[in-house]
């Protein structure tokens, strides 16, 4: 599974999701009971955006189909967010509204276009500041939420902001070959996302940090 994702920061090791993190989430049933059922909507969302296209169109391709899967039925806009750096963009919720089961669960995500880099610019300056994953990581860190979703609709970033600690993502290609687009089969990189941004994962984040840190301890 390893191959279908990467890693960046120190809490989600390779080898608690090699391990540890497969065991948490299988005990907590938060693994897709039918991953097929949605995954033929996300993929047509991926091949309809063709890989290119500003953020509206991440956002119905991409995100919408995705927040259906994950059993979200309502997309919110939400107002900007005063961070140490001004107002920021303070992206789309994602929800479970009215009176369904898990009503009032969310989770914030960011749809920029396929021409932006998700990554950190390697020079320093504005540039930097204003780069999607580091104007997401001070939305969620003032908000005091500690997991969100940016895309470019190329690729998928889940982050996570550890309140005792620095931030780490999971990277999901999109596009491409090695890309959600070109799997005929549901991946095990989807099952694993839809596991730690749906509902139940998200409620069970404080729970997935200190699994990780355990993980660490006992390796160490």
């Amino acid at each position: 599974m390893h191959s279908e994702f990467g890693l960046a920061g120190p809490l989600l090791t390779p080898g608690f999701l090699a391990h540890g993190l497969p065991e948490f989430l299988a005990r907590r049933g938060l693994y897709p009971i039918e991953p097929a059922v949605h995954w033929r909507s996300i993929q047509r969302g991926l091949r309809d955006f063709a890989a290119a296209g500003g953020p509206v169109r991440v956002l119905h391709h991409v995100v919408n189909p995705l927040a259906t899967a994950l059993g979200y039925d309502e997309i919110r806009r939400e107002e900007p967010i005063s961070t140490r750096e001004g107002p920021e963009d303070g992206g789309y919720t994602l929800r479970i509204s009215g009176q369904a089961a898990g009503a009032g669960a969310s989770l914030r995500s960011w749809a920029v276009g396929s021409d932006i880099d998700l990554d950190t610019p390697s020079k320093r300056g504005t540039a930097a500041r204003i780069s999607p994953m580091r104007r997401a990581s001070r939305v969620l860190r003032v908000r005091g939420e500690c997991i969100g979703i940016v895309t470019n609709g190329e690729a998928l970033r889940l982050l996570f902001c550890d309140p005792s600690g620095p931030d780490s993502h999971i990277v999901v290609p999109l596009g491409g070959r090695a890309g959600w687009v070109s799997r005929p089969d549901v991946p095990e990189s989807y099952r694993l996302i839809f596991a730690m941004a749906s509902p139940g994962g998200v409620a069970a984040v404080s729970e997935i940090f200190d699994a990780a840190r355990m993980h660490q301890t006992a390796v160490t």
